[in-house]
């Protein structure tokens, strides 16, 4: 029971739910599907394993669903789909009907990974849209009725960034970084990171979570990564991924998730596996 109370209180704090809650009419009816679908996808969950949400017939409904279920499906720590996912809400911030969007299905999912049964997720997810907007407007009772005959489609997908400029270079030298540190250990890494690699800000970050008290560097983390700059909350997430020992497909997808930049892994590994190679290279010139 703590666990869950505990992600409850985590959402509360990560996530602006006044922004949702102040939304227009049409924005809230869009999110009202979204809370839908999550709803009907945490039933596949309890019926067929949260492992086997990509064999559900709505994977694909949803762009932005489609994405952290999969990271859900690939057993992806915890906290770093937290992380993720309030990162790309991060990145919308003069898009409240975007931040909803992304938010309504991130909640959503980190209740089905917590295994919350799939009523309290629906109307936990319907509450956030507000009581006069349920009873006024939704016609909402508590109550699923027909869910099955409803359109739980939502038109006008997220535009993710796919500009990522200067960040595009800096994140494959994190990702090589990372499979250095993997290959070579944590001394081989100290000494490129201190002595070779010319970033200040990842000496910085790396140096300040060298330490051995879990909590204290994840409050670290925490900390630094509210800095408004997204390319120095992209170096901190580099310099957690080694320290926390997290894998490519991880760090690819939360480097991403700072950038706001909206791209599959699984869809362009030997493109990525080319460009870290790359990166690399350079790094062991130095």
């Amino acid at each position: 029971m703590t666990e869950k109370n505990d992600a409850i209180i985590e959402i509360k704090e990560k996530f602006d739910l006044e922004r949702i809650k102040n939304l227009s009419l049409s924005e809230k009816f869009k999110l009202a599907k979204l809370a839908k679908l999550i709803y009907t996808e945490a039933l596949f969950a309890n019926q067929s394993g949260i492992q086997n949400l990509d064999k559900s017939p709505n994977y694909t409904l949803n762009k932005t669903y489609n994405l952290f279920a999969m990271l859900v499906v690939n057993r992806i720590r915890y906290d770093v789909l937290q992380d993720i996912i309030t990162n790309y809400a991060k990145n919308f911030k003069k898009s409240d009907s975007y931040y909803s969007q992304v938010s309504i299905i991130g909640i959503g999912l980190l209740l089905v990974v917590k295994d919350f049964d799939p009523k309290s997720i629906l109307n936990y997810l319907m509450m956030i849209l507000g009581e006069e907007f349920l009873i006024n407007n939704q016609k909402y009772e508590g109550e699923i009725t027909a869910l099955k005959e409803e359109d739980i489609t939502v038109k006008n997908h997220i535009d993710y960034e796919a500009f990522e400029g200067e960040m595009r270079k800096v994140k494959y030298e994190l990702l090589a970084l990372l499979e250095l540190s993997h290959e070579k250990g944590s001394e081989f890494i100290a000494e490129i990171i201190n002595n070779k690699y010319d970033e200040r800000r990842m000496k910085f970050y790396y140096n300040m979570m060298n330490i051995t008290n879990n909590v204290i560097k994840k409050e670290m983390y925490d900390e630094f990564n509210l800095n408004e700059s997204r390319m120095n909350r992209l170096i901190l997430g580099g310099a957690y991924a080694i320290h926390e020992g997290l894998n490519i497909f991880t760090a690819h997808y939360l480097f991403n998730s700072i950038i706001g930049k909206y791209s599959r892994y699984d869809k362009r590994v030997d493109e990525i596996q080319n460009e870290m190679k790359l990166r690399r290279e350079e790094i062991l010139s130095l």
